[in-house]
């Protein structure tokens, strides 16, 4: 015969609400946190993209429209110019047939970008990340009137700003969270409280007590219901407890006077003499 396997208690009502809302609020705080990382990353993206956009512009001024407009001899002169006050900006222009016309690119950079196809303009699409070596740089290959010009900036302050900031955030979040399931494992306590209240007064109760009764206004609203209910029973529970004393009296009321005529009778029989036969 299959043998019953007992059944699992279900978890208490506190551990219940305490992982709901320790769920909820984790995934609020987690969601808040990458929400504020990704805002702050886009707005140095952005900053970038304006920082280069103006470089991008004076570069254009400096090529001129077409690579003849412009004499090639004075031309780093041109570009150093039209740079200038752009701090933590490289570029690299090189002509069409791939000669180095102007670079102040670092070491390495200009090979990382060569795979980069160059864009006609310079937005959100166009930008990409290179490494080169601990360095980052945001930059685009672009193409100026036949010129391959290659522009970026250093990001490598930000991404440790970013870095801080994440790890910063984690960690507020961890706590955060820390306390907010404390916050709701407390709260949880203290609104069970008044259930705690009515079991020890039900465990007070017994069969000379069953005139107590619970306060349904000392109670919360939620608990009236069952604070209603059990007093009802406890009324039942009294009028039968009640009508059975009342039967057990008239039992004995009734039983007394047959049984006291039983003893008189016997002993007034006693009392007279009788022959052993009888």
């Amino acid at each position: 015969m299959p043998v019953d396997r007992p059944r699992q208690r279900p978890l208490s009502l506190a551990l219940r609400i305490t992982a709901v809302v320790g769920v909820a609020l984790s995934v609020v705080f987690v969601t808040f946190t990458v929400l504020i990382a990704r805002s702050i990353e886009q707005h140095f993206v952005e900053q970038d993209l304006g920082e280069l956009n103006a470089v991008a512009e004076s570069l254009a001024a400096a090529l001129g429209p077409t690579p003849s407009a412009v004499d090639r001899h004075d031309l780093a002169a041109r570009l150093a110019r039209a740079v200038a006050g752009h701090h933590g900006v490289y570029f690299s222009v090189h002509s069409a047939a791939g000669t180095a016309l102007f670079d102040t690119t670092p070491a390495g950079l200009t090979e990382a970008a060569a795979p980069t196809p160059a864009s006609a303009q310079l937005d959100m699409d166009a930008l990409r990340m290179w490494t080169v070596g601990s360095r980052s740089f945001r930059g685009a290959v672009l193409d100026m009137r036949g010129d391959k010009v290659i522009v970026a900036v250093a990001i490598d302050a930000h991404l440790r700003y970013l870095e801080e900031l994440r790890r910063a955030l984690w960690w507020v979040t961890v706590i955060a969270c820390a306390i907010s399931v404390l916050a709701a494992w407390l709260a949880v306590r203290w609104g069970h409280a008044p259930l705690r209240n009515i079991s020890a007064t039900v465990r007070g109760i017994t069969s000379e007590q069953l005139h107590v009764r619970i306060e349904s206004a000392a109670v919360p609203v939620e608990l009236n219901p069952l604070v209603k209910s059990f007093n009802a029973m406890l009324d039942q529970l009294q009028a039968s407890f009640n009508r059975l004393t009342h039967f057990t009296a008239d039992i004995a009321h009734e039983l007394r006077t047959p049984v006291t005529n039983l003893t008189t009778q016997t002993q007034v029989a006693l009392t007279k003499a009788r022959d052993p036969a009888a």
